[in-house]
C-alpha cells in the first residue's frame, strides 16, 4: 500500500470518529452487543439492559473502541440469576435501580465508581460484599434499602453524601466515623445501629459541626 492510500485511509478513519463524536454529543446512538442493549453517549457507552444469563457477570471496560462509563437505569433490575458483578475502572456511575431486586446478588466489586444513584441496589436481600473503589462520592436515596445482608458502608474514603434511607433495613451495627459526610434523613432506619441513640447523636454532632465550620 502506497503512502497516498495510507493518508486517505487515515483521513477517512479520523472523519468517521469525529462524525460519530459530533452525532452522539447531541443524540446518543443506540445499539446492541451480544449481552447488552446500550447507548453511545458523549462520555462513552451507557449500558441500558443486560441480555445475558450468567450468574457471574464481568462488565466490559470497553465495547469496541468506546469506554463503558455507566451502568444505566434498570439495567439489571429484577434479574434472578446474577450472583456476582465485577465492574471495571471506566465505569463511574451506577444508575437508578440498576440492580434493584436482584435477590441472588451477593457481591459487587468495582474499581472507580463515583456515584450510586437512587434505588440502585434496593431489595438485594443477599448482598453482603460491596467494594466500589476509592473515589465514591455519592450514595443516593434508598440506594441500599433492604439489603438485609449488608453490614457496613462501602468505600467511605472519598464519600461526601449519603441520601435519605440509603441503608434502611440493612444490618449495620456501627457505620464508623462519618465526620464531614452529609448524612440524609433516616439513613439507617430499622437497622441495629438506629436503635442506639448514642451512635445516632454522634452522627448528628459530626454533621452539625461540619455545617457550622463553613458559616
Amino acid at each position: 500500500m502506497n503512502k497516498k492510500k495510507i493518508i486517505i485511509m487515515s483521513v477517512c478513519i479520523i472523519g468517521i470518529i469525529l462524525g460519530t463524536y459530533i452525532k452522539v454529543k447531541y443524540s446518543p446512538i443506540g445499539f446492541r452487543s451480544s449481552e447488552y442493549v446500550a447507548f453511545l453517549c458523549d462520555d462513552g457507552v451507557h449500558l441500558e439492559y443486560y441480555r445475558g444469563e450468567d450468574k457471574d457477570v464481568v462488565i466490559p471496560n470497553y465495547i469496541g473502541f468506546f469506554p463503558v462509563t455507566e451502568i444505566g437505569e434498570n439495567c439489571f433490575e429484577l434479574n434472578d440469576s446474577i450472583e456476582t458483578v465485577v465492574i471495571p475502572g471506566n465505569v463511574k456511575k451506577i444508575g437508578e435501580s440498576a440492580f434493584e431486586g436482584c435477590i441472588k446478588l451477593k457481591s459487587v466489586k468495582a474499581e472507580n465508581v463515583k456515584s450510586v444513584d437512587y434505588l440502585a441496589f434496593n431489595d438485594d436481600w443477599n448482598l453482603e460484599i460491596v467494594e466500589l473503589g476509592d473515589n465514591l462520592q455519592t450514595i443516593g436515596v434508598w440506594a441500599f434499602n433492604r439489603c438485609h445482608s449488608l453490614t457496613y458502608i462501602p468505600s467511605k474514603q472519598s464519600l461526601k453524601e449519603i441520601g435519605d434511607y440509603a441503608f434502611q433495613e440493612c444490618e449495620i451495627e456501627d457505620p464508623g466515623d462519618l465526620t464531614g459526610i452529609i448524612v440524609g434523613d433516616d439513613v439507617f432506619k430499622n437497622s441495629p445501629w438506629s436503635r442506639s441513640s448514642h451512635n445516632l447523636d454522634s452522627v448528628i454532632s459530626n454533621n452539625y459541626e461540619e455545617e457550622n465550620s463553613t458559616e
